[in-house]
């Protein structure tokens, strides 16, 4: 039990430093530079993280599975995994320069295409180390690398703010941090997991891998193509001016999701274990998740909604006043993204694979005919239409396909009566700013009335809902 929480532990705050830095570059390069390099910045990370996925196609949980389950073959998925990596990644990097010298006009955005996928690459490297500690189950070893990282990153990325560096040279700064980590990761699996022994690979056993992690690789293509699409789509329509507005905007949806997965990855064992034992208690266990989802992140959406303009000139300036309309248009996605991830992760702890690969497909093709027409007609706002309406059409997805699980029967009258919840709030909302009421103090009303009536009907939460995680935790 005591390993139990010290994993948990170290994986959340080694992720979650990281996904704190990520979150925060973005937010700099906007308020120390310009929304047109917003843009560039966000253009090149949409490229560069599709293009990283190829050398990581599900090879690092396949690992992690393979090596836990059977230690005696570190050394076979050490030597033929790195080589199918590094075959993979030639060719991503290939691609990639020769893509952007072809469609990429700016000089500027192609160094930070460039920069960002070396980074990502790096990164990979790294990770498949970090999937050998996983699988030996000594996460702290793994907090260890993070820190690392985000320390020489730090250093770099406060130098080169404060003097204001050519946003590519800016960027290099991630560079020394993820070789660092990469380098640390293969010391530690050779001296604490070892002996790594020299194994001279060969194309059957590389193709018998790549064949055994496709499914898990196209799974983490299929989300990443659903958060990336809508920057090269509005990439392709709108100036970089236009890409950085949205993308302030988006950063706080940005945010939320990476905090939802990040959530859900930590107790997603705990999901596994009850989905093996008990049908009940795995059903109990997302219902008493969704419901305190629900209470908390309906408020919060409402909060992002009312306070748009103040939460967008705190963090950008009075520059970034046209990313608050799309800000409150995004803030309804909130909820939404939270209940996606619970609903994923509850499909794959079932082993559900062809369930949730089909939401996630549908997803994808909802993006690729909707946001470009959404974008093309209405610009930026269509683009954040468009991810609204693509969270909430993986929602009715994830609902129908629970409604035909029995184990998941409960989750239509919860979200059922949210949304209705959801929306009735609104709309008073709407209505008392319609009627001259500051927007601070409609946002005090309809709180209060959202409490309230979750206390006349019993939708605050319990101590027992508490109970529940905790003992099953």
């Amino acid at each position: 039990m005591k390993r139990t929480i010290l994993n948990a532990a170290s994986v959340f705050a080694g992720e979650f430093f990281v996904r704190l830095v990520n979150f925060a570059v973005p937010i700099l390069i906007a308020r120390v530079y310009d929304s047109s390099t917003l843009g560039k910045y966000s253009f090149g990370l949409a490229c560069a993280a599709l293009a990283a996925l190829v050398p990581d196609f599900g090879l690092h949980l396949l690992t992690t599975r393979e090596v836990a389950s059977h230690p005696d073959k570190l050394s076979h998925y050490f030597w033929n995994v790195q080589s199918l990596k590094f075959l993979l990644t030639l060719i991503v990097a290939a691609v990639v320069l020769v893509l952007s010298l072809l469609a990429v006009s700016d000089q500027e955005t192609r160094w930070i295409v460039w920069i960002l996928t070396l980074r990502l690459l790096l990164q990979s490297v790294s990770y498949f180390f970090m999937a050998i500690i996983k699988a030996f189950e000594r996460m702290h070893y793994l907090m260890l690398l993070q820190l690392t990282n985000i320390a020489l990153v730090l250093l770099g990325l406060a130098s080169g703010f404060v003097y204001k560096w050519p946003v590519p040279i800016l960027l290099c700064a991630f560079l020394p941090g993820v070789f660092c980590e990469a380098i640390l990761g293969a010391v530690l699996v050779v001296t604490k997991f070892g002996p790594v022994v020299a194994v001279w690979p060969t194309w059957n056993q590389m193709l018998t891998i790549a064949t055994a992690a496709f499914p898990i690789g196209l799974t983490a293509l299929l989300i990443a193509l659903n958060l990336r699409l809508d920057v090269i789509v509005l990439s392709l329509f709108r100036p970089a001016s236009d890409v950085g507005l949205f993308s302030a905007a988006n950063v706080l949806s940005s945010g939320f999701f990476l905090l939802a997965s990040l959530m859900v990855s930590v107790i997603f064992p705990k999901l596994s274990r009850l989905a093996r034992q008990s049908q009940t208690d795995f059903r109990d266990y997302v219902e008493t998740l969704l419901k305190l989802s629900l209470f908390f992140l309906i408020p919060i959406s409402t909060i992002v909604f009312f306070g748009a303009p103040l939460i967008v000139r705190i963090l950008y300036g009075s520059r970034y006043s046209g990313a608050a309309p799309l800000l409150k248009i995004l803030a309804f996605s909130v909820p939404l993204i939270f209940l996606n991830a619970i609903f994923f992760y509850a499909f794959v702890a079932r082993g559900k694979r062809s369930s949730y690969l089909w939401v996630m497909a549908s997803g994808v093709l909802f993006n690729l005919v909707l946001n470009p027409l959404l974008t093309w007609q209405f610009g930026y706002a269509g683009t954040a239409l468009s991810n609204l309406l693509r969270e909430t059409g993986l929602l009715v997805l994830f609902t129908a396909l629970a409604l035909h699980e029995h184990s998941l029967l409960f989750s239509a009258a919860i979200l059922t009566r949210s949304a209705g919840s959801l929306a009735a709030h609104t709309v008073l909302g709407l209505g008392l700013l319609q009627l001259g009421v500051g927007a601070l103090q409609a946002l005090g009303i309809v709180l209060s009335v959202y409490l309230g009536v979750m206390f006349v009907s019993k939708g605050l939460p319990k101590k027992s809902d508490l109970a529940l995680l905790a003992r099953h935790g």
